[in-house]
Formats: C-alpha cells, sequence, structure tokens
C-alpha cells in the first residue's frame, strides 16, 4: 500500500465512524455508509466499506454483522453500528488513533 492508498483508508474510516454516529444504536447497511463516505469526497466501494468496518471492529469501535431475511432476498447485507469505544474517539475522550483521521467540522 502506498502513503496515499493510507491516507484514503485512514479518512474513509473517519468518515465511516461519522456516518455511524448520526445513527447510535442502530444498524446502518454497508451501502449507506459507503454513500456517505462517498458524498464526503473519498472514492470508495461497498467492499473497501467493508474491509475498514473490520478494521474499525479490529480496534472495537464498531460491531459488524450480516442479516439476513428469507422473505425478501436470500442475499446476506452487511451491517454495522458504532459502540460506546467509537464514540469516545470522536469524542476526544480517550487518545487519537494513529490508524483513523477523524474529520472536524469547522
Amino acid at each position: 500500500m502506498n502513503e496515499m492508498e493510507a491516507i484514503i483508508h485512514k479518512r474513509a474510516r473517519g468518515f465511516i465512524l461519522k456516518c455511524l454516529n448520526f445513527y447510535p444504536g442502530d444498524d446502518i447497511q454497508v451501502l449507506v455508509i459507503t454513500d456517505f463516505v462517498r458524498n464526503c469526497g473519498i472514492p470508495i466501494t461497498d467492499s473497501d466499506t467493508i474491509a475498514q468496518l473490520k478494521y474499525l471492529e479490529s480496534k472495537e469501535y464498531v460491531e459488524v454483522k450480516e442479516l439476513s431475511d428469507e422473505r425478501i432476498s436470500s442475499n446476506k447485507v452487511t451491517v454495522a453500528r458504532i459502540v460506546s469505544k467509537g464514540i469516545d474517539l470522536l469524542e476526544a475522550n480517550i487518545p487519537e488513533d494513529p490508524g483513523i483521521l477523524i474529520p472536524h467540522s469547522r
């Protein structure tokens, strides 16, 4: 991975946390998260979003799970939700994580 890709990943992770924090406690579909991050100017695909969510999950900032409803589709849908440690990171209640660039509103 080159330096530019690393920066894009770090920024994407920050925007993913921001997106999930708009709906604390709710499961948000990957396609919604991907659209949010794209609208913030980060080039990302659904598979990229899932990869970044897995990274955030490994750091215990989010929970990721797959849901299925055979009444609607046989496909599984990946969803995520922010957990308290992720909220603490966004609110600067815990030390910064060097793998995540948190976007700040001005």
